[in-house]
């Protein structure tokens, strides 16, 4: 028992160290730049898994996930594209832009006893800090089933992505 207090003692030690010195010298180099080229990373929602997106020049982008859907239990994966409508900039934030998407896409459904193939339109808002290679997103997106049958609902999804170009 002493041994586990000792190191949970030295790892607090250890993160308040780092990130005191991460305070003051900001976000390690690999982490600067602008979001641009390939980005991949987490999602929540449906589904929930791996998130990756394509940066094109412009306000365009093909983002895509797969991972499992809690929605009937299966293996789900999109792949959309998207377009900014507009970006907010407020003056209490001035280093972190909002730009507000909308797409279109397509919505593949595998699982057991089901398969399916459909169309939906994300519509969402990132945060994009300033000067950082990452956003935020959150996104519903509209869906329609159209394969083997016609079914209707709504993906909610909020991620975050890593940029390496």
């Amino acid at each position: 028992m002493k041994k586990g207090a000792l190191g949970m003692l030295m790892a607090s030690g250890w993160l308040l160290w780092t990130g005191q010195a991460m305070a003051q010298s900001g976000p390690p180099d690999f982490l600067r730049g602008t979001p641009t080229g390939f980005g991949a990373g987490l999602v929540v929602g449906s589904p929930s898994g791996l998130s990756l997106a394509w940066r094109m020049p412009g306000s365009t982008m093909v983002q895509a996930a797969v991972g499992w859907s809690l929605q009937g239990n299966t293996l789900s994966a999109n792949v959309d594209y998207v377009f900014d409508l507009t970006t907010i900039q407020q003056d209490s934030t001035p280093d972190i832009s909002w730009p507000v998407y909308m797409g279109a896409g397509g919505r593949v459904r595998m699982g057991v006893d089901d398969a399916g193939l459909g169309a939906r339109v994300p519509v969402g808002i990132r945060m994009e800090p300033h000067d950082l290679k990452l956003d935020v997103y959150m996104e519903l997106a509209p869906f329609v089933m159209l394969v083997p049958y016609t079914d209707a609902g709504l993906d909610f999804n909020l991620g975050v992505r890593f940029y390496f170009g």
